[in-house]
């Protein structure tokens, strides 16, 4: 249950997200790797070691989560610590987009038959721009797909099909075929297609 990425349970209306709840969801979400590159990847690789590793390897998972909560929690403390400025920016301005959070006033809003601004729905794990909460929501955003792991792992992909392609063919295809799911594409941000 540990390393689900829903470890604390279901959620509950207006229940704020702090201290190591907070570190815990914000390790999460940098797990994947969607709106910056992977923390765990980064720290994986400081220490030579692969993607792969995590799942052969239970207890070198367990390392780089605590390490990965240590980093986030000190840095949040102001500290100073060897992660991507990119990665850095991204953790205060999540935690500022759950700070400012108001699920129950929202709720009130709309109950009382006034207007809420509309927003990006999804799960907060693999789509963190969800915060702050307490909005109408709309599940599929265009400009969001794909994320920066799909397109890394996309630019992977063609590449070595490609190459393989011109080395049986020596020549490059005229056309290429792709089936687009939109649920499948909605639900992982173009990871799947990748």
């Amino acid at each position: 249950m540990k390393r689900r990425l829903i470890h604390k349970g279901l959620h509950v209306i207006d229940h704020k997200l702090e201290d190591e709840t907070l570190i815990s969801y914000l390790t999460s979400a940098l797990r994947l790797g969607r709106e910056v590159p992977s923390l765990h990847e980064i720290l994986a690789e400081r220490r030579g070691k692969s993607r792969g590793e995590f799942v052969n390897n239970p207890k070198f998972a367990q390392e780089i989560d605590e390490e990965e909560q240590h980093l986030v929690a000190k840095w949040l403390k102001g500290n100073k610590v060897d992660i991507p400025n990119e990665t850095k920016l991204y953790i205060l301005e999540l935690k500022s987009c759950i700070d400012q959070s108001d699920e129950i006033g929202a709720l009130l809003k709309d109950l009382s038959g006034e207007y809420l601004l509309t927003k990006l729905d999804g799960d907060p794990i693999s789509t963190p721009r969800i915060f702050p909460v307490g909005h109408n929501m709309y599940e599929f955003d265009p400009r969001l797909i794909p994320t920066h792991t799909a397109l890394r792992v996309g630019e992977e992909t063609a590449s070595k099909v490609f190459k393989k392609f011109y080395e049986k063919y020596r020549r490059y295809p005229e056309s290429l075929g792709l089936v687009l799911w939109g649920f499948e594409t909605v639900k992982t941000g173009g990871d799947t297609i990748a």
